[in-house]
């Protein structure tokens, strides 16, 4: 995608369910804190994106949303160039995919009314690559030997 179809991608994304917070109201981002205290002064800009199946609205970071946005389509434009990838540089993209993706799901969760055992949605089956596989077992192989380390 060409710069002109981001800034209008994002444009979109800003004007669309934008909510408004008053300055004492608790700041949407999870934290406990109220807005003035926290977020007043940032360029976060909360919109609703639906209602969970509690009844309870969630809420969405565009600026998260937006910076997740931007560096798929940087990853895109990266994948477009070459002609073959290797699993390494599979992986190392990945890796820049989630260093976004993380922050924006967290945030998504912060609003999310999962409990212990609930399973309304985390045990949905999902399709992956042979690289998405690859991922999770690094991270998992990486994640086991850290824990054989401190026993």
């Amino acid at each position: 995608m060409k710069k002109y179809e981001y800034k209008r991608l994002s444009k979109e994304l800003l004007e669309r369910s934008k909510v408004n917070i008053d300055r004492n109201d608790l700041c949407l981002c999870g934290s406990g804190k109220k807005y003035k205290n926290w977020h007043i002064d940032s360029n976060y800009f909360f919109g609703e994106i639906g209602t969970f199946y509690d009844g309870k609205v969630g809420y969405e970071n565009f600026g998260l949303h937006d910076t997740l946005l931007h560096e798929m389509l940087i990853i895109q434009d990266d994948i477009y160039n070459v002609n073959r990838i290797s699993i390494e540089e599979g992986l190392k993209l990945l890796e820049r995919l989630f260093s976004v993706l993380d922050p924006a799901l967290e945030q998504l969760q912060i609003n999310a009314p999962c409990k212990k055992s609930c399973s309304a949605c985390c045990y949905q089956p999902v399709n992956l690559t042979q690289l998405e596989v690859t991922n999770i077992e690094n991270k998992l192989s990486k994640s086991i030997n850290e824990n054989i380390k401190k026993t």
